[in-house]
């Protein structure tokens, strides 16, 4: 099955100003996980940035197949916009759970974009996992890699201790309203 990532354009961090690090091109670093296909969201008045990271990708890994699609945001911090933009590209998109496996790169984008990805991801209107990525730490050699999974059947246990706790509590509620009950009719 081929992997395929879909995610924002950094348009701060994949400059990699402040940090050497770029989000975006730390994705084909990871010999433990291939990209097959990468594809970029980004606003078109960063098309020279996106268009240099696709280079940038294409150099590092060769075989990873990178593909620009512009979603221009008015305000990518207008939750209504960025999740009704987000919602048509998932309509529109195509996937094809039989061949292919997707992930959603949460790293870049605003905090907005962010829970988009993630309620489009959990609804699975998007058929994704969640890919965080972080810059190496100070003895580390490799940026971080982590994948949320967000199939809740794997939750059952933490489930079935919630429903434990509340039935607790509740028989405890139930408990302390009996005493009071027969303290006010004594």
């Amino acid at each position: 099955m081929k992997n395929v990532v879909i995610g924002f354009l950094g348009t701060k961090l994949d400059m990699g100003r402040k940090r050497r690090w770029k989000p975006t091109l730390s994705l084909v670093s990871h010999d433990h996980f291939k990209v097959d296909r990468l594809e970029i969201l980004y606003d078109m008045r960063f098309n020279r940035l996106a268009n240099q990271v696709q280079r940038e990708i294409e150099e590092a890994s060769p075989d990873t197949e990178v593909l620009l699609q512009q979603l221009d945001l008015n305000d990518p911090w207008d939750f209504q916009e960025v999740y009704g933009k987000l919602f048509d590209f998932a309509r529109s998109y195509g996937f094809d759970d039989e061949r292919e496996r997707y992930h959603v790169h949460l790293t870049t984008g605003t905090h907005v974009a962010q829970i988009c990805w993630f309620l489009l991801t959990e609804s699975r209107h998007v058929p994704a996992r969640l890919i965080q990525t972080g810059p190496p730490g100070q003895e580390e050699e490799k940026p971080k890699f982590d994948v949320i999974d967000l199939d809740l059947s794997r939750y059952n246990a933490l489930q079935q201790r919630f429903d434990q706790l509340s039935r607790e509590h509740s028989d405890q509620l139930k408990g302390e309203s009996t005493r009071a009950m027969r303290n006010t009719t004594i």
